[in-house]
């Protein structure tokens, strides 16, 4: 089993090679959108994409169209996160190179109906690989809230698995561009 190291290293260079993104992440977006969790939610947690990553914009747009409460991470010096409503207002870029909200604290949302998670590499488990920092996990430890992972299919390790953490927070399905991976249907178990 390789380390997530290894995987991380391996993986963000797949991701990099990864063509047509902007035609993947349309699908990706797309078969979100269709997901009962997604359509049922009234508060949805997104990102705003780095190049290399599934680029949901469009679903940002049409959750705020939809009359969704739309809540965007910003990552502090701790690797803490917190979320922020976004309704469209300008974003700053971040010490890391990411898009946030300003972060005003009466803005800020703590509880989603559906949190929807980059990474840099998952398995069929739901596991994940991101930057190293345990951002999310932390975040998302001990709340009850459905994970949706957007990732391009190359980005699936489908042979193999990641030596997860027992503070590792993976996600219920893995969105690609050609499937849903429900994760509790294909292993027989809850991911929680």
């Amino acid at each position: 089993m390789k380390s997530k190291a290894e995987l991380r290293k391996e993986y963000i260079k797949v991701r990099q090679g990864t063509m047509n993104k902007a035609e993947k992440s349309m699908l990706i977006c797309k078969k979100i959108s269709e997901l009962d969790e997604y359509k049922s939610a009234k508060t949805v947690f997104l990102y705003k994409s780095l190049p290399q990553e599934v680029n949901v914009d469009g679903l940002i747009e049409t959750a705020l169209l939809s009359g969704k409460t739309v809540a965007l991470p910003k990552t502090f010096d701790d690797f803490s996160l917190k979320f922020y409503k976004f309704t469209g207002e300008p974003l700053i870029k971040s010490g890391f190179g990411v898009y946030e909200p300003v972060g005003a604290p009466e803005s800020e949302i703590e509880t989603p109906d559906i949190v929807i998670l980059p990474g840099i590499c998952f398995d069929l488990e739901g596991n994940r690989i991101g930057f190293g920092k345990g951002c999310y996990d932390r975040f998302l430890s001990g709340k009850s809230v459905f994970v949706a992972a957007a990732c391009f299919e190359s980005q699936l390790l489908k042979n193999g698995l990641i030596d997860a953490e027992s503070t590792d927070i993976g996600a219920n399905v893995i969105v690609t561009e050609r499937k849903i991976y429900r994760v509790g249907e294909a292993y027989g178990g809850q991911h929680f």
